[in-house]
Formats: C-alpha cells, structure tokens, sequence
C-alpha cells in the first residue's frame, strides 16, 4: 500500500511539472511573438525591403526564422504584418 502510494505520489508529481513547463512555453512564444516587432525594427525594415522587391514568401519566412528562431507560422504572421498595404 505504502509503495503504491509513493508512486501516485510521483505520478502526480510528474504530470504538475510537465504542465508548468508547457504553459511556461505557450507564454514564452506568445511574449516573443507580440513584441516582435519591437525587439528588432530592423528586421520588420528588412522584411519590407525584400516585399518591396518581390522576393518570394518562402524565401522571407525562412529568413526570418533564421533571425529569430520562431516557427513557421508565427514567421508567417510576422511577414504578412510588415506587408504594405496595396
């Protein structure tokens, strides 16, 4: 009975802690994701530069999660916001 409980114990343990880490991650990119455009102006000058020139969206994307190590979609995001309205 005793060991049974230490293992409960542990489990619960566990599964709080891979909760913790993974929220803290969601906030982690969200932080990163909206203040982007403060944390380097230069990129978002860049980023529309190379729109301005026709470059294709892939290229872009790329380099800007090269620059900033976000994932796809949130670099996605980050080049159809600094995109000039036409």
């Amino acid at each position: 009975m005793s060991t049974e409980l230490i293992k409960f114990g542990i489990i619960v343990i566990a599964v709080i802690l891979i909760w913790i880490f993974l929220n803290k991650s969601k906030k982690e990119k969200g932080v990163i994701k909206t203040n982007l455009n403060k944390d380097y102006p230069e990129l978002a000058q860049e980023v529309k530069a190379m729109l301005q020139q026709n470059k294709k969206d892939v290229v872009i994307i790329k380099y800007v999660r090269e620059k900033t190590g976000l994932g796809l979609v949130d670099a996605k995001e980050f080049v159809d916001k600094n995109r000039p309205s036409s």
